[in-house]
C-alpha cells in the first residue's frame, strides 16, 4: 500500500521570503479538508520559526529540508508495503 500524501515546501524565493507567515494558514486547512498524511519542508532558519510552530502544533510534521521530508516519505511508504 502507498500511503496517499501531500507535501508543501517553502522556497527562498524572494516573494515567499516575504510572505511566509502568510502561508501556514492555507497549508494548515488544506491538510484539515484533504483528510490525507501531510508533511512540509519550511526552509529559512529563524525567519520561519514561528511558522513551523504553527504547522506543529496543527500535527503537520515540519522540516528543514526537502531531503528530510522526503526521507519521511519513504519510510512511510515502506511501513505501508509491510502492511
Amino acid at each position: 500500500m502507498i500511503p496517499e500524501l501531500t507535501v508543501f515546501w517553502s522556497s527562498t524565493c524572494p516573494w515567499i521570503r516575504r510572505h511566509r507567515m502568510m502561508w501556514p494558514g492555507p497549508v494548515i486547512g488544506n491538510a484539515k479538508e484533504v483528510g490525507k498524511p501531510t508533511i512540509a519542508a519550511w526552509m529559512g532558519g529563524k525567519e520561519v520559526r514561528a511558522a513551523r510552530q504553527m504547522l506543529t502544533e496543527s500535527n503537520i510534521p515540519t522540516y528543514a529540508t526537502p531531503e528530510e521530508a522526503v526521507r519521511t516519505y519513504v519510510n512511510m511508504y515502506r511501513y505501508g508495503k509491510k502492511s
